[in-house]
């Protein structure tokens, strides 16, 4: 599924999320910057973005909120794209125990606050 060009809402606490294009991985991330700080990422995005650890760190700076809203992580999250149930699952090959919400539908994948550091520093 290619990238979405709306504006969506954070699956976990409804605000509007911000697009932040990413010109060395040549994608854009939705960020809920006013909100819970969770990010998605549409339908392979997050494998671009997990492969590329020395492009990442100016993005992950600039996400990185102070305040971030209290979400109930443990809650089932409707996909912000296709309206679909997302499932809590473990991301292939990464040995960690971070669940994430991803869609069977269309493929995006959705990290609370914080579980996009843990996943990249696996320990």
């Amino acid at each position: 599924m290619a990238d979405t060009r709306f504006i969506i809402r954070c699956p976990a606490c409804g605000q509007p999320m911000l697009k932040i294009y990413d010109p060395n991985m040549k994608i854009n991330i939705d960020v809920c910057a006013n909100g819970c700080g969770g990010i998605y990422f549409d339908d392979k995005e997050y494998e671009i973005f997990i492969e590329n650890p020395e492009n990442i760190e100016d993005t992950l700076d600039f996400i990185m909120t102070d305040n971030p809203k209290i979400v109930d992580e443990k809650e089932f999250r409707t996909c912000p794209v296709c309206k679909a149930e997302m499932a809590k699952t473990y991301l292939n090959g990464i040995d960690t125990k971070i669940q994430v919400d991803k869609c069977m539908n269309c493929g995006g994948v959705f990290l609370d606050y914080g579980e996009l550091s843990v996943l990249r520093n696996p320990k």
